[in-house]
């Protein structure tokens, strides 16, 4: 919803990464909720196939935007990765993903998007992981087809995305720093343990 109230049909291509157990995605509601609503859309795409690892990452490296407009999201490696490249990410201001997204300079907060809270509820996509009472974000598609046009529209972000939040991102989450966080954090589960 938010890709097709921000962007040109003829200049912009939407692609949907998805994952489906083999024939699920013929039944599974969601999914013949989603090609509903794309429609006869000619610049959205949705992919289900199993990518290999290096063709997943060809996949990545063509994009000029990563959105993730999640529920939860327990890390958010993608996005990192995606942000150590210069990718700007548009996601959800809510999850794991604030561990480093939070971090990006004020001029580029607006990636971040808003959300409600919301009960989880129970469905049979959640399984036995969720029960009743448990909160979810849910992200304002306002905010993120506003973020998205803001970038379709100034192509200089970009840019400047890469020049600022890249090396930044790099600098702070690199394999030394982040193994020294590990290793500080292992050691502080080991006191406790004792204890």
């Amino acid at each position: 919803q938010a890709f097709q109230k921000s962007t040109n049909p003829s200049q912009v291509l939407l692609v949907i990464k998805c994952l489906f157990p083999a024939g699920e995605h013929r039944i599974n509601k969601e999914y013949q909720t989603l090609l509903t609503e794309i429609g006869g859309a000619s610049n959205i795409r949705i992919m289900s196939q199993v990518l290999s690892p290096q063709k997943f990452r060809n996949l990545l490296a063509t994009v000029d935007v990563y959105v993730s407009l999640h529920r939860s999201e327990s890390y958010g490696l993608i996005m990192l990765e995606m942000m150590m490249l210069g990718k700007p990410v548009v996601a959800t201001n809510y999850g794991g993903n604030l561990e480093f997204m939070s971090l990006v300079p004020t001029a580029f907060k607006f990636t971040l998007i808003d959300y409600r809270s919301t009960d989880v509820g129970t469905s049979a996509l959640c399984g036995s992981d969720v029960s009743s009472g448990m909160r979810w974000a849910d992200p304002d598609v306002g905010s993120a087809s506003l973020a998205l046009l803001r970038l379709h529209q100034d192509e200089s972000i970009l840019q400047t995305y890469k020049e600022v939040v890249s090396p930044l991102v790099l600098e702070l989450f690199n394999s030394n720093r982040t193994g020294n966080r590990m290793g500080r954090r292992l050691k502080e589960l080991e006191v406790l343990r004792r204890h």
